[in-house]
């Protein structure tokens, strides 16, 4: 299947990663571009979340759940776009959001963090992404793909939708994946990080 994506989709993952990566990077200049006010509001926010941190256990099953719920708003963007043919041309901006997000996260955290700060992003966003992000630009390249199948060339064959059902699934299965190493592992590595 991956070889399938690969050959057929090759333009539409070109768009797909292109998408996060202006997103990435976006996200890198607004968090660099932060004034001095806004900046120290965000830094004494996180320092005492890691404070709270650091004498609390967090509640592991309300974060699974919130990361679940976190990340299939994403998927199921655009998974509806590629549906409704006329809301393809939004997925590279939810790719792009998503890509801000992560742009904006480590460039804070390396900024306000130094050293330790590229560990908070490897325990806290690397980790979940290195699942979530393969699944949502293959979604998304196939999404625009679809599109491009249904409106340009004017067909779309049974076996299509069927693929894209399972890759729908698959992508899930990732979410509930990256949501375990979210609320069990990456707690455990911030609590060693915070010490």
């Amino acid at each position: 299947m991956r070889d399938s994506i690969l050959s057929n989709y090759r333009t539409e993952l070109v768009i797909s990663v292109f998408s996060l990566v202006l997103g990435v990077v976006a996200g890198c200049f607004v968090a660099a571009g932060l004034d001095n006010a806004s900046y120290t509001d965000l830094y004494t926010y996180i320092d005492g979340f890691f404070n709270i941190f650091k004498g609390h256990n967090p509640d592991l099953s309300g974060i699974f759940y919130e990361s679940i719920s976190s990340n299939l708003k994403y998927f199921f963007a655009v998974s509806l776009c590629g549906l409704m043919v006329i809301f393809v041309p939004v997925i590279p901006v939810v790719i792009g959001a998503r890509g801000m997000s992560i742009g904006f996260t480590a460039t804070f955290m390396i900024r306000a963090f130094s050293n330790k700060g590229i560990a908070f992003c490897f325990a806290g966003v690397f980790m979940k992404e290195i699942f979530v992000l393969p699944a949502l630009l293959v979604l998304s390249a196939v999404s625009i793909g679809i599109f491009e199948k249904a409106i340009l060339k004017n067909r779309i064959q049974n076996i299509t939708v069927l693929s894209y059902i399972v890759l729908v699934f698959t992508g899930i299965g990732l979410i509930i994946l990256s949501a375990c190493i979210e609320a069990y592992i990456t707690p455990a590595l911030l609590r060693i990080l915070i010490k």
